[in-house]
Order: structure tokens, then C-alpha cells, then sequence
């Protein structure tokens, strides 16, 4: 359960008289419900009256002055040392200014002569009441403000901005919970996986949804009692809540599906977790939670959204620095083919078989990846200017998707946007000779077919096909045919059992130690390699 910082009930009154028929007739009397009070308790002396405190505070209290053992003032210099929320009226058949100016002096809002009429009453709680509203706006106000500071210094001291020693706030908030275990949640927001996948077979990278600032829609669902979040870069939360009792775990698992529920009735989106719990104490801001904010990236970078998961100190400080994924320009030409007759692979076993390799950051991982995709798009012959503008959408689109699983199918999705260009300049700009040699290539790859029978058939010199398949499809003859002849090979290989040969004598060449050769030059794998690592083989 979360400890409650501050609690109270509004406009209750609590009333004093050791006297039962006075007390009752002050408790019955007065329409207090009209005035805007709610009698929460009528006891017989100042000890019962403090008792009563003792298990809540109360707004107003009307007490007799005379009573046995604890007078009224004695009671309101009480109520003023430990309760200051809390505002006395004493009722007294005094008139002596002593009485009154020790009245003063303990802060008594109101100095009431017995016999008082009930408009007298009416008229001095009408007061108060509006009395209450400002102290009360005026508390909401300062503790609003000390919140704002609070989370300042907090998110000052984890981007090292300031020393622990200067944050005085964040100082009495931990003292205030000193014994108490603290949760640390870091929470990472993201657009949920239905409209996430919606995106990618859309193509639709500028979806507004991926340019707004996520958590702005998430500062409604932290009013929690006892909760401290701040919000960090790249969409990012670092919650602390302190709890009481053994179950600190399973309390972090409930908020964290409360907040995710609450969450996805607001917005698209959709949350990863990482949490910690720390031991009672004040020692911890400096290393535990700098280390979280710090290793967040590979942390989050193995997650999947709606998850949560702990992290462990020794997890923190082993770590790994780099991120692995496939070679930008390798990948690229996986993932297009290079086949500039425009044919489109949605393949993504491909990126499985491409090799992997270290980078220090997955944006400048994909502005490469961008860039392979922008060159391959020019030499197909088409226009490049619709990948820069997907490029520049997508680059921000990238903290939207802190795992490796996302980055990967964003980068699929990509290739399949660049070879749909290919495709669609190649259908409108192919000459009728090229339109040719591509079918009698695609039907012929099988037997090996070379340039001089094409040219032939096409009834063209083998020079000037040369030139004309060159310029427009941007590849030599020989390349083409090759491309062709080793993608289906791989296709092959992942998806049927047939022996090696077999699939060397389809796609063309009677020996299967030069077929070995040659695919392994192609893809830096055997063939028998490449079936182990390509999935569905």
C-alpha cells in the first residue's frame, strides 16, 4: 500500500463540552450541514479531544472554556503545538479579558460568551468556513509549489545539475520517508503495438502520433498519493513511490497495470517498465537511480511494450555499452536485392541472415541504413526526394522504438518502401527491349542464359543490350542474372529440404562446388551455413 503524505476532512468540526445537555444541543441544534460543516465526533473533555486528534486531523474545534483537568485555553495551546491545520472556537460564560487574551495568544479563531444565540454561531462559522477555503487554497498552493521544486531537484540531481546537499526538498521528502522501502519505476512510453504495425504495413512514418510528446498525455494519470515521477528525455518517467509492509513488488506490478490501463483510454500508447526496490534509508539517490537513468537505453533495449521487469544491481553494472544489429549496408541490399527490374522482397528471414555488428547508437545506425537505402533508390533510377522526407519523420520515430525488435521491422518496412520506388520508376520507365530481356531472364535464369542468346532472341547486338541494360537498370547483365539466381537459392534453402545440388541445378549451375563458391562470395555464408541461420529452413 502507498503511504499517504497528507490527508484530512474538509470542514469538520469537532465539539467539547464536558456538559452532555450543552454538548448534545450544540451538536443537534445548529445546522451545521447548512453551514457547510459535517460534526465528526462530540466528546466530554479536553483529553477525549485529544485522543480524537490522535487518529485524524480536524478542521474546526468548538469547545467549552471550563472543563475538569483541561480547560478550553489549555486544550487550544495543545491543538496549536501539535495540530496547526486545526482551528479552535471556545465557547465560554467568562466575560474576563484574561480568558480572552490568552485566547489570543494560542491562536483562537473565535471567542464565543455563553449565552450565545444560534445567529451569533451562524454568523462566526460563516466566517470561518470562508476562512477554511483560503487556508486551505493557500496550503494546495505551497504544496504545489514545494512539488514543483521537489521534482526540479530530483531531475536536476540525476542529470548531475546539482549536488545532493542543495536539494532540500527532495532532503525532507526522504527523511519524511526514512523508514519506509522506496520503488523506483522508470517507465518508457510507446505508441502501442496495433497502431505500431498499422504504421509499418501503411507506410504511413509521418503519423502524427509519432511526433508528439507522449508523456504530456500521461501528467493526469500521476496524481497517485505518495508518488514522485518526473519526466526525462526520450519519453521517459522515473517514478518513486515509498510503500509500507512486504509486498513492494507485487504493489510496483498493480500501479504498473493501473497506470497502463488508464493509459491506453487516454491515447494509443503503451508503456515498457523497469523497476528496483530499494531498502529503507537515504543513501541511494547518488548511484542507484543515475545508474538506472543512465543504462535505460540497453535496458529497454531486449524489453517489449506492456512489460515489466526488475533489474538487478549486478545487471546494472554489467551491462553491455553497444547495441548489436545487422550491417546497415549489408541488410539494405538484403532487403531490396538490388533487383532493379523493381521485384519487391518482404522477407524478413533476410534479416536474420545478415551479419551482425556493434553500434554506439541505433539513429546514427539508421541515418546509414537511410543512406544505402537513398543510394540504392538513385541507381535504380528513380527519385530519391520521398526517402529524405520518410528519412527525416522516421529519424525521431526511432526513440518511439527503443528495442531491437521495432528498429528491425522499421528497417524492414523501410527496405519494402525502397524497392516499391524502384518498382514503380522501373514500370514507367523500362524501354520495351528491357521489358523483354527482364521476362526471357526471369523465365531462363534456371538454364544459365547468357547475353549473346538474349541479344539474339531480341534481335539486338550483344554490345548494344549491354549498354541499354546498364543504363537502365542499372546494374551489368551479368550482376542482374547473378542477383536473381542466388536470392533464389536462398529462398530455397529456407524453405525446402531439397539437397544442395538440387538447388544448384535450379537456379543454374551444374556444379555445386562452384555454386558453393559463388553463394558464399554473394553472402559471406555456404550455403549449408546459410540454411542453419535463415529461419523456417
Amino acid at each position: 500500500m502507498v503511504i499517504r503524505y497528507t490527508g484530512y476532512m474538509a470542514y469538520s468540526i469537532l465539539i467539547v463540552d464536558d456538559e452532555d445537555i450543552i454538548r448534545k444541543g450544540l451538536e443537534h441544534v445548529v445546522s451545521w450541514e447548512t453551514l457547510g460543516y459535517t460534526v465528526v465526533g462530540a466528546v466530554a473533555s479536553g483529553e477525549e479531544a485529544l485522543r480524537f486528534l490522535e487518529n485524524g486531523p480536524v478542521d474546526v474545534i468548538l469547545a467549552d472554556i471550563r472543563m475538569p483537568r483541561l480547560s478550553g485555553i489549555e486544550l487550544a495551546r495543545l491543538v496549536k503545538l501539535h495540530y496547526q491545520e486545526t482551528l479552535v472556537v471556545i465557547l465560554s460564560g467568562y466575560d474576563n479579558f484574561s480568558y480572552a487574551q490568552n485566547a489570543i495568544r494560542y491562536g483562537v479563531y473565535h471567542y464565543l460568551l455563553k449565552p450565545c444565540a444560534e445567529e451569533e454561531i451562524i454568523e462566526v462559522f460563516t466566517c470561518l468556513h470562508k476562512e477554511i477555503e483560503k487556508i486551505k487554497e493557500r496550503r494546495i498552493s505551497f504544496t504545489k509549489m514545494n512539488r514543483i521544486i521537489l521534482h526540479e531537484e530530483l531531475a536536476n540531481l540525476i542529470a548531475g545539475k546539482i549536488p545532493q546537499e542543495e536539494t532540500s526538498e527532495l532532503q525532507a521528502w526522504k527523511q519524511h520517508y526514512r523508514n519506509a522501502k522506496v520503488g523506483v519505476l522508470l517507465l518508457q512510453l510507446v505508441p502501442d503495438e496495433e497502431i505500431f504495425q498499422s504504421t509499418l504495413a501503411n507506410q504511413d512514418f509521418t503519423n502524427p502520433i509519432f511526433s508528439l510528446p507522449l508523456y504530456d498525455s500521461f501528467d493526469s494519470l500521476l496524481d497517485c498519493d505518495g508518488l514522485l515521477a518526473v519526466k526525462l528525455p526520450q519519453e521517459r518517467l522515473l517514478c518513486l513511490l515509498p510503500f509500507e509492509g512486504d509486498f513492494v513488488e507485487s504493489d510496483i506490478a498493480r500501479l504498473f497495470v493501473k497506470l497502463r490501463t488508464l493509459l491506453h483510454k487516454e491515447m494509443p500508447l503503451d508503456v515498457m517498465g523497469l523497476y528496483r526496490v530499494l531498502a529503507a534509508g537515504d543513501s541511494w539517490f547518488d548511484s542507484e537511480l543515475k545508474n538506472l537513468v543512465v543504462q535505460a537505453d540497453h535496458l529497454f533495449w531486449s524489453s517489449e511494450s506492456g512489460v515489466l521487469e526488475s533489474v538487478s544491481p549486478d545487471h546494472l553494472e554489467t551491462h553491455g555499452k553497444a547495441y548489436v544489429l545487422p550491417v546497415p549496408t549489408t541488410l539494405a541490399k538484403e532487403l531490396c536485392s538490388r533487383k532493379k527490374s523493381g521485384s519487391v522482397q518482404d522477407d524478413a528471414a533476410s534479416i536474420d541472415s545478415v551479419p551482425l555488428a556493434e553500434t554506439d547508437n541505433p539513429v546514427v545506425w539508421m541515418q546509414d541504413y537511410l543512406a544505402v537505402l537513398k543510394g540504392a533508390i538513385e541507381l535504380g533510377g528513380a527519385d530519391s526526394s520521398s526517402i529524405t522526407t520518410v528519412g527525416d519523420a522516421v529519424l525521431p520515430l526511432v526513440r518511439c522504438c527503443s528495442t531491437r525488435s521495432r528498429i528491425l521491422q522499421l528497417a524492414s518496412s523501410l527496405g519494402k518502401f525502397a524497392c516499391q520506388m524502384i518498382t514503380s520508376h522501373k514500370d514507367r520507365c523500362y524501354s520495351k527491349n528491357i521489358r523483354d530481356a527482364l521476362q526471357l531472364i526471369e523465365q531462363r535464369y534456371q538454364s544459365n542464359v547468357n547475353l549473346e542468346e538474349l541479344s539474339r532472341e531480341l534481335g539486338l547486338t550483344s554490345t548494344y543490350l549491354s549498354k541499354l541494360f546498364k543504363r537502365e537498370v542499372g546494374v551489368k547483365f551479368k550482376e542482374y542474372l547473378l542477383e536473381k539466381q542466388i536470392s533464389e537459392a536462398k529462398r530455397m534453402l529456407r524453405e525446402t529440404n531439397d539437397k544442395i545440388y538440387e538447388i544448384a541445378e535450379a537456379v543454374g549451375y551444374s556444379d555445386q562446388h562452384y555454386f558453393s563458391d559463388v553463394f558464399k562470395r554473394c553472402t559471406t555464408l555456404t550455403p549449408l551455413e546459410y540454411r542453419k541461420v535463415a529461419p523456417n529452413a
